[in-house]
């Protein structure tokens, strides 16, 4: 294996990770918006926090 070779595999490695790295990004992001959407829903009349 020359060296472009090892820098190419280098290259596709690195993209997996960065891939990989952004999928746990991406969940945290839709857990947050969701946790903000509910607790605005909550806080509407007829929500949760209204209720008794």
């Amino acid at each position: 294996m020359n060296l472009e070779q090892k820098f190419a595999a280098l290259k596709a490695e690195l993209a997996e990770v960065k891939a990989q790295m952004k999928a746990p990004e991406e969940l945290a992001k839709i857990v947050r918006e969701t946790t903000i959407e509910t607790i605005k829903n909550a806080q509407r009349p007829g929500g949760l926090l209204h209720k008794k």
